[in-house]
């Protein structure tokens, strides 16, 4: 019975660090940044390769040395400190659950960039954090912007066209 029982913890022991390098393998391959934060400072605690590239962080040690509005600007688009916003999306966060917004970050030391931001809460044991995934959204915003604009030039058009038509009847 002994043997069956070691035999069964050395299993349970391999598959648990099968799923170890499979859930390193999840974070440390995508391209989303994925980091924890903890409180009651809400500085960064973790965050994947991704979350270093994104934020221009040398290193853990420096990410983790900084809370969520030294990597965002002074103010959001909206007129809101950012400081304030964070602490509020945060606090909804850990209220209901999750929060999912829209959000202007910058690189550390670097330029802004337009981002969504999804911060989950999560339970361990009898701890309580959040789990923040990033996405750098700014190409697309680029593209909406462009296709706003180009939008825009076809109804001016239109409406000139339209203007024509008028004089000529």
């Amino acid at each position: 019975m002994g043997l069956f029982n070691l035999g069964a913890k050395t299993e349970l022991n391999e598959r648990e660090q099968e799923d170890i390098k499979r859930y390193k393998a999840l974070f440390d391959s995508t391209n989303d940044a994925i980091m924890t934060l903890e409180p009651p400072e809400w500085k960064f605690t973790k965050g994947n390769m991704a979350t270093l590239r994104m934020f221009n962080c040398v290193s853990d040690e420096q990410f983790e040395s900084l809370p969520p509005w030294e990597l965002s600007p002074e103010k959001q688009p909206d007129g809101q400190l950012s400081g304030d916003k964070a602490k509020a999306a945060i606090m909804k966060a850990m209220q209901e659950g999750s929060n999912f917004f829209d959000w202007t970050h910058k690189r550390y030391n670097g330029p802004e960039f337009a981002a969504t931001v999804l911060l989950t809460k999560i339970k361990l044991g009898n701890k309580e954090f959040l789990q923040a995934i990033v996405r750098d959204v700014s190409k697309e915003k680029e593209i909406e912007a462009q296709l706003k604009a180009k939008s825009t030039e076809t109804a001016d058009l239109r409406e000139k066209i339209r203007q024509l038509e008028e004089r000529l009847k």
